[in-house]
């Protein structure tokens, strides 16, 4: 899920962690880009429950991009 900030991010991280939903956060994907430069990933069998629980807590995601697109990888917030 791509949000427009990063404290939307941190916000629905906190409410899904909350929810005990599998998810990770990670840097956006090189093909897209927003104003926040983190994602949230996760399962895309849970996408339609997610989007319903962050609705209920009024937070919305810019768009929900799957990740099986090699222009879409995630990559990771460092490098070693």
């Amino acid at each position: 899920m791509i949000f427009e900030n990063t404290s939307d991010v941190i916000l629905a991280e906190d409410i899904l962690r909350k929810k005990a939903w599998e998810i990770r956060v990670m840097g956006s994907p090189p093909g897209i880009r927003s104003r926040c430069d983190l994602v949230i990933e996760f399962p895309l069998i849970d996408e339609l429950n997610i989007l319903r629980t962050l609705k209920e807590a009024d937070i919305y995601p810019l768009q929900v991009v799957p990740v099986n697109s090699p222009l879409l990888e995630l990559v990771s917030l460092f490098n070693v």
